[in-house]
């Protein structure tokens, strides 16, 4: 059974903001959304959305809550009900900004 569980070398923190983002369908034309962040760490952002994003696909996100703008690459991307939870790596030349909040 240890070897079912996930261990990860960051803290992911819960966070409940806007991000927009911005990628390319496999058709090449440019697709837009804005959706929900569920949470987050140093190096990735998981989201939920209601569009199928395949793995490996880079997207470039601006998120300004966080503080973030740049690109990440999807990781996974699961079926949960009406939508999607996306993994988000965080690719080089993150920017990151204070937060508006702090």
């Amino acid at each position: 059974m240890a070897s079912d569980l996930r261990i990860r070398s960051e803290t992911r923190h819960a966070a409940d903001a806007m991000v927009r983002l911005m990628w390319r369908s496999e058709s090449g034309d440019d697709q837009y959304a804005s959706v929900k962040t569920i949470d987050f760490s140093e190096s990735g952002l998981r989201i939920r959305t209601p569009h199928r994003l395949e793995p490996r696909t880079y997207v470039t996100l601006v998120c300004e809550s966080l503080g973030l703008r740049g690109s990440a690459c999807v990781r996974h991307c699961t079926r949960q009900g009406p939508g999607y939870i996306v993994g988000l790596e965080f690719a080089g030349g993150m920017f990151r900004s204070k937060p508006r909040y702090e």
